[in-house]
């Protein structure tokens, strides 16, 4: 398994709910932080890349059945430190749509900086 690890490193389907879980979090945590800290100066690339991370993750922890974690509680994880643990393994329900949060910040938020 580790050989595959290794092989398949930067695919988000190999891992386990365990470890998406954590790297969800992960890039969750950097991007609430790195609107908290750099947004006032306009949009900025490495915050662009740490959102595409984040839409990875978002997109296989839905796939898996999980609830996503809105950008606002993002925030107040990496910017301010409120825990979000209560948010984590929520499952959706058998008819509930899940929520892109990242997508919608890139088209409703992202596009508006370029204007």
């Amino acid at each position: 398994m580790k050989f595959l690890r290794k092989f398949f490193s930067g695919k988000t389907a190999i891992l386990s709910n365990q470890e998406l879980e954590q790297k969800y979090l992960k890039a969750g945590k950097r991007f609430g932080d790195g609107l908290v800290s750099y947004l006032y100066r306009g949009e900025c690339i490495e915050l662009r890349e740490i959102l595409d991370k984040l839409a990875e993750y978002e997109k296989e922890y839905a796939k898996r059945g999980y609830k996503t974690i809105s950008i606002d509680d993002f925030v107040g994880f990496g910017g301010y430190g409120y825990p979000i643990n209560y948010l984590l393994g929520k499952k959706l329900e058998a008819d509930e749509v899940p929520r892109y949060h990242s997508e919608i910040y890139r088209d409703k938020f992202l596009e508006r900086l370029n204007s």
